[in-house]
């Protein structure tokens, strides 16, 4: 191949500009982000280009973050055109003086349902350079039929994924924040949260405070914990490469979500209230949909009630970062509401999923074992916290009831919910407690149950993309949410399974030292950040290819939706059901965007950086 590359034809496919990207006018209004620093232009899409990444028939798909020296390091060739095939079973690695600097073997794949009615209609070929450890910036390029064929540019470098990444997604949180003026962009919002309603015994709560869940203004509890825990794991386990001041802006991103969930305690009862909820009808600016005087007629209603283990686990987190007593107070009494309500079968409370959608077998089972995984994190913050001995027994009991549900494949029983967001929860809290416990651990199994769920995720991930599908033979969730009979909820992108898992094989990878793990969750990031069937990264203000459009009812980049450090839900199945990928690229109204592919949701950020901290401390 000659060493400069012609990209003519290559360009017209796919909208890439040589090396480098075209950048639009600056977006975001030019404000900083949560932790101070600019942010990035966004790369664009050359407005004279009528095609768009995602439509090339050829394409070379990369992590367009880039890559960690030490972890594994893939491409993926995608064809979509029956008549072409690489002109050699070889791709080049060139640097930005476009210079040869690796060569590496291609290897052929299956397709996805190649010959089936759901077929990809694409072929693959995967090249990997894992070997490749020269850090810098690089592109690669082969050639199919008469096309040079160039990927968009990557970078590979030491702890290159947590360094572009961690201080962007964690700082997605503080665009969202609720109760809080964002200067330039927004007034503080919301000052009147909450109204009690009769039925949970009427007068008016202070539920100022906490995070937008995602592309609406709603707050959720029961989904704001995941978040806290998140960013304190982030800033305990990954000190060392944050530094002093952004560690503490990290934790005190915490505490603010930390304290929402203390307001939403209900002291000496066990439970919180679920949610602040005014359905999905207002768009605009967040500080003008109530007048922010409590006690009038706008004050947004509080709904439902519950216990909550993952409250205990994340308030639980915080006090040991902090200090806080109150906190500990908190996620004892939380501790003691779910530890009463662990037998009891309960369902979501947002997400009824015997209502409409078609129910799993294991419903009941999969609820039991979420439940007990939240509770077993929370027991193992409480037993660092305190010392208490009961909450060691109880680990011990939340262990021994998860390897008697553990499936004979190696899974765990998952409701419709849990397997679509929370997949990798149950193997992550067994590995977690398998670090700290580890004489106890052997006694138990944990180790040999963890194989048996690693042999069984290595199986599933057989597809190019090495990414743990919704089941066998089924890639994407097929199921639809439906609310009533005007009303349809498509199934979800599954960005948060992906995340989840990819935490739960960082940590079973190292517990286990075994490197195919760490191989999936590579994989499970790549797949986020560009290398899937659409070549597009799914993390705002990162990469070359981002969604046009985001639904987000407010947005710092109000013409796109966007929001810093976003992570949309992401691909999913079509409309149609079939089992092929969907994500909506278009320049549609932010309003009329599909939410279901475009709408950035809490969980995956929070999954994002779980899985960076438990990567960063397996390397």
């Amino acid at each position: 191949m000659k060493d400069k590359i012609n990209r003519r034809s290559f360009l017209a496919k796919t909208g890439v500009i040589s090396g480098a990207i075209l950048a639009p006018p600056a977006l975001y209004l030019g404000q900083p982000s949560a932790f101070g620093e600019t942010l990035q232009e966004n790369p664009a899409i050359p407005q004279n280009s009528s095609l768009k990444p995602n439509e090339a028939k050829l394409s070379i798909l990369v992590n367009q973050v880039g890559y960690n020296l030490a972890g594994t390091k893939v491409l993926l060739l995608q064809v979509r055109d029956e008549q072409l095939q690489p002109k050699a079973d070889t791709f080049e690695l060139v640097d930005e003086s476009r210079r040869m600097v690796f060569r590496g073997k291609l290897v052929a794949r299956d397709g996805i349902h190649q010959g089936k009615k759901d077929d990809w209609n694409s072929r693959y070929w995967t090249g990997e350079f894992s070997k490749f450890k020269s850090p810098g910036t690089y592109q690669a390029r082969l050639l199919v039929g008469s096309e040079e064929l160039v990927s968009f540019p990557f970078r590979i470098g030491e702890h290159l994924i947590f360094q572009e990444t961690a201080s962007l997604v964690a700082g997605f949180f503080h665009w969202q924040r609720c109760g809080f003026a964002i200067p330039g962009l927004h007034e503080a919002c919301h000052l009147d949260d909450a109204k009690i309603p009769n039925e949970l015994g009427g007068g008016h709560l202070d539920a100022r405070g906490g995070w937008h869940d995602a592309g609406d203004f709603n707050k959720y509890s029961s989904i704001a914990c995941r978040s806290v825990y998140a960013l304190v794991t982030l800033a305990r386990d990954s000190a060392s490469l944050l530094g002093v001041a952004e560690r503490k802006r990290i934790l005190d991103e915490a505490a603010w979500g930390a304290d929402f969930l203390h307001k939403m305690w209900q002291p000496g009862k066990g439970i919180l209230y679920h949610d602040v909820f005014n359905g999905y009808g207002y768009w605009g600016d967040p500080a003008k949909e109530t007048d922010g005087v409590p006690g009038t007629k706008d004050d947004r209603p509080l709904r439902g009630q519950g216990p909550s283990a993952m409250s205990a686990a994340a308030l639980a987190a915080v006090a040991i970062e902090t200090g806080r007593a109150e906190y500990r107070e908190a996620a004892e009494d939380l501790w003691r509401g779910a530890v009463a309500a662990l037998s009891i079968d309960a369902e979501d409370p947002w997400v009824v999923t015997s209502g409409g959608v078609p129910k799993l077998e294991d419903d009941v089972a999969g609820r039991r074992v979420r439940r007990t995984a939240d509770l077993l994190l929370a027991n193992l913050e409480l037993d660092r916290l305190t010392g208490n001995p009961r909450y060691a027994i109880s680990v011990r009991q939340c262990v021994e009831s998860l390897l008697k549900d553990q499936r004979s494949d190696g899974l765990w029983p998952s409701d419709a919910y849990s397997r679509s967001v929370l997949q990798g929860v149950p193997a992550a809290a067994l590995a977690l407690y398998s670090r700290t416990h580890g004489r106890d651990s052997q006694a138990l199994g944990t180790k040999p149950a963890l194989k048996r769920w690693l042999q069984r995720n290595l199986a599933l991930a057989s597809s190019p993309f090495e990414i743990t599908p919704w089941d066998d033979g089924v890639f994407f969730n097929p199921y639809i949410f439906l609310e009533n009979s005007n009303h349809r909820y498509w199934s979800l992108g599954q960005n948060s399974q992906y995340l989840s898992q990819a935490w739960a094989f960082y940590l079973v990878g190292g517990l286990l030292k075994d490197p195919r793990a760490r191989r999936l969750a590579d994989r499970q990031i790549d797949w986020v950040l560009g290398m899937n069937p659409l070549n597009l990264c799914m993390l705002e203000g990162r990469g070359c290819f981002n969604p046009p459009r985001y639904l987000h009812r407010w947005a710092p980049d109000r013409d796109r939706g966007a929001v810093p450090g976003a992570i949309p839900n992401g691909i999913r199945c079509q409309h149609n059901h079939e089992d092929v990928p969907y994500f909506e690229i278009s320049d549609r109204p932010v309003r009329r965007i599909d939410y279901s592919s475009t709408e950035p949701w809490e969980p995956h950020n929070a999954f994002f950086l779980l899985a960076l901290s438990a990567g960063e401390k397996a390397q």
